[in-house]
């Protein structure tokens, strides 16, 4: 990759959820490159959303998406490569268009059209899908990963959305946490995970503008909306405190299991 700018946008996010302690969030940091034919994208966890789990997943010959275990200093990261040539590949143009998540609910609307789904090789408790836009003049990409630990336990269809922007209030993408899809019998159909999306003609804007300027880090606002089955809910401080810890006690498990079987 060449002619990379690089923007790296601390995410001090102020969402208290409560038991991941007041003004803390899933995310703390993002990190993107744009250049003519590449994007990368990043997204650094805090510590309370730490994966074991590190793996790069082939994006067919035109990228890959990563996962990387928190170290020392930093959390895990969840980030993604992809060159716009994919943009003239047929088969991929040939997808089908979609603008819901894995589990069947809405994404959020910060996604104003709607983006080829491709489904990538499932990993072992992992299942990695890929959406992208089609018009390259306001080209959303986005990762959804489900994890078999997010099954029967959480809320169907809830999804709980963070939006971001940088220190200078501009939109730069959003995170979505989101439930399974249950058959009748209550077993798990579609698990749970997270999905994450921007907009890549917007950072590319974004690194254009800010080229002659000493660029700040924090954040001027966030947003969280809090969704089942597409509707609004409202969610008590309790329901959501339990869900947290919950959702934490499942990664710390899903951590064990991963450690078991790198001993082997």
């Amino acid at each position: 990759m060449k002619n990379f700018c690089k923007v790296f946008l601390l995410l001090n996010l102020v969402l208290p959820l409560y038991s991941c302690g007041e003004g803390e969030s899933f995310i703390q940091d993002i990190v993107y490159n744009v250049a003519d034919e590449d994007v990368e994208v990043g997204v650094e966890f805090n510590n309370y959303f730490n994966l074991e789990l590190e793996s790069s997943i082939p994006i067919l010959q035109y990228g890959t998406l990563n996962f990387i275990p928190a170290g020392r200093e930093t959390g895990a990261i969840f980030s993604f490569s992809l060159n716009m040539n994919i943009l003239n590949d047929k088969d991929i143009l040939s997808l089908k268009k979609t603008r819901v998540l894995p589990n069947g609910s809405p994404m959020t609307n910060y996604v104003e059209s709607d983006l080829l789904w491709l489904y990538l090789k499932n990993q072992k408790n992992v299942h990695p899908s890929f959406y992208l836009g089609t018009d390259v003049d306001d080209f959303y990409i986005g990762a959804a990963v489900q994890f078999v630990f997010i099954d029967e336990q959480f809320p169907e269809q809830l999804t709980i959305t963070q939006r971001f922007r940088d220190s200078k209030g501009r939109l730069v993408g959003a995170m979505t946490i989101f439930g399974p899809r249950l058959y009748n019998n209550g077993s798990v159909r579609d698990y749970g995970g997270i999905f994450f999306v921007t907009n890549a003609t917007d950072l590319k804007k974004f690194v254009e503008q800010d080229k002659a300027e000493i660029r700040s880090h924090g954040v001027s606002s966030a947003e969280i909306i809090v969704k089942k089955n597409g509707e609004d809910y409202t969610i008590s401080d309790n329901e959501l405190r339990e869900l947290i810890k919950k959702l934490n006690k499942k990664i710390k498990e899903f951590n064990k299991s991963q450690k078991k079987t790198e001993d082997f």
